[in-house]
């Protein structure tokens, strides 16, 4: 099956994502949104990498416009699906993960 490797992405405020195509002659496509016509869903409002073909790169650099968990898939491949969550999640997640090792050496 072909997927999206990781999924889902965490990336820092201002950081930048890059997807690598490496399915062997098959281009695929890195766009925002969800492939179905759901309440909100705008697809490549955020981005959109149009056919990438095989062994090219497509980069993102998330801005504070981007902040949340943004959505993603193959135009190609719909059920190619994964995220992207950026900014105050992500450092959620971060003072989390820092909570539970501080509480593991405590123990």
């Amino acid at each position: 099956m072909i997927v999206f490797t990781p999924n889902p992405v965490n990336v820092a405020p201002g950081g930048t994502v890059t997807w690598t195509n490496t399915d062997t002659g098959t281009s695929h496509t890195v766009t925002s949104g969800k492939p179905d016509n759901s309440t909100g869903n705008i697809v490549a409002a955020v981005f959109d990498s149009s056919l990438l073909p095989a062994g090219k790169t497509f980069s993102h650099t998330f801005t504070a416009a981007d902040v949340g968990t943004i959505n993603y898939f193959c135009q190609v491949h719909p059920w190619m699906a994964g995220q992207v969550s950026w900014g105050q999640l992500v450092q959620l997640q971060a003072i989390i993960q820092r909570f539970q090792n501080l509480v593991q050496l405590l123990q």
